[in-house]
């Protein structure tokens, strides 16, 4: 997880926040591959925006700068996020969740696979005995459907502007 976070977290090439936030295969990507760039974000943004309005990260409501001129676009920080140039010192909190679902996913799949490819060190019959018990093959459809459900909701989150 560290490493592809080094290589696909957004901080360095290969692929950069220009790139995550310009494409949504590379936002998928790097959301589920490499979600360590969630906190390294949060706390850049975090910090840029408890700075007053004169550094050009933070703009008042009534601002008419326009929005490409705006320092967050110009370092492709935090773009998702609607509200990410508001002043505030409280933190931001956008990546919070999609992190925490992205874990979760992959929890959920490293405990399936030690379900399905380890069955004969839990002193279980392998999968293809198995799949012809219908208990059997309940609990792995059901299993494959949670998957699918969390690793939809966490690329609707990864994607989702808020």
């Amino acid at each position: 997880v560290a490493f592809f976070g080094l290589l696909f977290g957004g901080g360095m090439p290969p692929v950069t926040y220009e790139e995550i936030y310009g494409s949504v295969p590379a936002a998928i990507f790097s959301g589920l591959f490499a979600p360590t760039r969630y906190f390294v974000e949060t706390f850049a943004i975090a910090d840029m925006r408890c700075l007053p309005e004169q550094t050009g990260f933070t703009m008042k409501a009534d601002s008419t700068l326009p929005e490409k001129f705006h320092s967050f676009v110009s370092v492709h920080l935090g773009m998702r996020d609607v509200d990410v140039a508001d002043r505030r010192c409280t933190g931001w909190y956008w990546g919070y969740l999609p992190a925490f679902l992205v874990g979760l996913t992959i929890r959920l799949v490293a405990g399936f696979l030690m379900q399905v490819l380890k069955r004969n060190r839990m002193n279980k019959p392998s999968v293809g005995k198995s799949f012809g018990k219908t208990s059997f093959l309940v609990y792995f459809i059901a299993n494959v459907i949670v998957i699918l459900l969390f690793l939809g909701l966490s690329i609707y989150t990864i994607l989702a502007e808020r």
